[in-house]
Formats: C-alpha cells, structure tokens, sequence
C-alpha cells in the first residue's frame, strides 16, 4: 500500500502505466561503446537490449529483458549498468535483485570492470557476515570495528555510483527520504522472480 501511495504522491502513473515511449534517444550522437564482454560483440540481441537499455529509448516505460533460463539476461544487464556508467558520468545507478545470492553475483561482476570505490552493496543486518562472497565485503556495509552491519547515512551513500541491494533491502532507501530523482537508473535482476511489491 506504501508504495502505490508514494507511486501517486510522486505522479509516476505515466511511468507504472506508460501509454508510449518517447523513442528519443538521450545521446545527441550515435552510441558507440566500447563492450566490457566481448562476447556481447557476437550477439545481436543483446547488443540491441544494451543500446536500448543505454540510449533510453523506452523511456518513461522499463526496459525488459527476457528469455529461458542460462540466455544471457543477467550478462546483457551488467554490461548495460558498466554502460551507463561508463557514458553518463552524472548516473547513479540502483541495482536489485530478489536474493542476496542475485545482488552479489551483480556486485561481482561489476566489480571486474568497475572499482569499488564507486560501487556499494547494501547488506541487512540479518545476514550472516561469513555467507558474503569475500571479494565483495570490502564493498558493503560491514563494520569491522563493531562487528555488525551499518546503515549508512544518506549522505555516505551518495559518495556511490552504483547502489547494490536486495529488492526489500531497497525499500529501506525509502523510508531515508532520497529526494525524487536520485537514481538516474534502476535495474532489476531476476525480477520474475520477486513478487510485485517488491519490484
């Protein structure tokens, strides 16, 4: 109920329920990147979901991605994220997934491009320190000094360009009071496989 009452307050009916994208790009050129995974340059369907993804051109609707299990959408979204990234230098980027096993796979495959100083993995508290992958703890909320996972405030996650978290660690970010607007891009991976509030 909390999130249709703040979709209104905020009039995001035209982004939950778009009746047509705009189908302009939000590069004054042509879109040229130089791909992360190499093996995108092979597939043209993903190249096309990461162009589209980057160029925004379904904006104000979301971009989806889907398919069978092991075709590449988790791949096709890490290489649109480092894109984004990459071309917009003002971007900060939201990436959820439904599971911490999802989020950390993201922050992972992030982290292979991208430094962690420009990526934050938003942990809950509840989540055993010991289960977190070790090359992504130097990336989250873990404080070693008090044994515990911290939420920062939200001027400390401002410092980041990329925001990783669970779908209902997410909605924390709410109750923070962020300003409307201070995700440029939310991207959501494995969202078939959350229930619809938590998307």
């Amino acid at each position: 109920h909390r999130a249709a009452a703040l979709a209104m307050q905020h009039n995001l009916s035209s982004l939950l329920f778009p009746s047509a994208s705009c189908n302009k790009s939000l590069f004054t050129g042509t879109f040229q990147p130089r791909w992360f995974d190499r093996k995108l340059q092979t597939n043209e369907e993903q190249r096309r979901a990461v162009t589209h993804i980057v160029t925004g051109v379904s904006r104000p609707a979301p971009y989806l991605i889907f398919g069978p299990p092991g075709t590449g959408k988790t791949v096709t979204l890490v290489e649109a994220i480092k894109q984004v990234w990459t071309c917009f230098k003002d971007a900060r980027i939201l990436a959820c997934a439904p599971s911490n096993s999802a989020a950390d796979l993201l922050c992972q495959r992030l982290i292979k491009d991208i430094a962690s100083r420009h990526i934050y993995r938003l942990i809950a508290s509840s989540r055993n320190y010991w289960d977190v992958p070790a090359d992504i703890r130097p990336c989250c909320n873990w404080d070693d000094k008090q044994g515990c996972y911290m939420y920062p405030s939200r001027e400390h996650l401002g410092h980041y360009r990329i925001l990783i978290t669970t779908l209902v660690t997410a909605g924390r970010l709410v109750s923070a009071n962020f300003p409307p607007g201070f995700f440029s891009h939310v991207c959501i991976d494995e969202c078939g496989q959350a229930v619809e509030p938590e998307s």
